[in-house]
């Protein structure tokens, strides 16, 4: 079982049945099997595929470990070090409106601190995916996005839903929003009245700390149902973030139908 200790006691989401229902959903065509294929980013500029991701991700992971355990230098020029190794993780992933102030905190402070904040979590879960790719993982608009969009069409009722973080997205593309509003409103049981109507949202730290265990999980999964050629270990366990990241596309194409049809 997973060592993730959830933020709080009164979640009702079953994460173990959760992660069997993602695992279905990954095994598709072998969809998580061929994702390093399927995975690119960013959206503008020099696209990586998913190993050129993966390599980039452990070149910075390794580059942080070394300003880190650093010797002969001060806190304030270690502190500098790693201000510009955030700078270069929030510019991969295309995320320019932080000031100076808030990058210093992503930078210096201990994991569990960012894991307590209130809102930028797309920022400062990216800065903790590269610090430690074997324990921490993106959680941004897709991912959660992703995330409900599972959760409600396989569960005929539901009580709670994962935070949906804000994004530019939504604001700036029509289709983005209007596929927004249909998840929200299939979620608040407007479109498909087998959704109880009393649902609502987790707060951001309870959803954090759900996925990352709901990855856990999703990872002992495929684990236990595959053989030792496709085990996901440590760093590998990017996988899965990367896999739910690139099925935004198909499920949000799907979504935006559902005003229309019903299912």
């Amino acid at each position: 079982m997973s060592k993730n200790k959830l933020a709080s006691s009164n979640i009702s989401i079953n994460i173990n049945k959760l992660a069997q229902t993602v695992v279905k959903e990954l095994k598709k065509d072998n969809y998580i099997f061929n994702v390093l294929d399927i995975y690119e980013w960013p959206p503008k500029g020099k696209k990586l595929d998913g190993n050129e991701t993966l390599r980039f991700k452990r070149k910075m992971c390794g580059r942080f470990a070394a300003i880190v355990n650093k010797e002969n230098k001060n806190q304030i020029e270690i502190d500098d070090e790693k201000v510009e190794w955030t700078k270069a993780v929030l510019k991969w992933g295309g995320i320019r409106g932080n000031n100076e102030k808030t990058i210093l905190n992503y930078a210096t402070q201990p994991a569990e601190s960012l894991c307590r904040l209130s809102e930028g979590v797309a920022s400062w879960s990216k800065v903790l995916a590269f610090q430690r790719p074997d324990k921490y993982f993106i959680y941004d608009y897709r991912i959660a996005f992703v995330l409900n969009y599972i959760l409600i069409s396989h569960n005929e009722k539901i009580g709670q839903y994962f935070f949906i973080p804000p994004s530019q997205r939504i604001n700036s593309n029509s289709d983005s929003k209007y596929a927004y509003c249909n998840l929200i409103a299939r979620l608040l049981g407007k479109i498909n009245d087998g959704v109880n109507l009393e649902v609502f949202e987790l707060n951001l730290q309870e959803s954090y700390r759900l996925y990352l265990d709901l990855i856990e999980q999703i990872v002992e999964v495929i684990n236990d149902e595959t053989d030792n050629c496709f085990h996901l270990e440590g760093g590998d366990k990017q996988k899965v973030e990367m896999a739910l990241f690139m099925k935004f596309n198909e499920y949000g194409e799907k979504v935006k139908t559902w005003r229309l049809t019903g299912n």
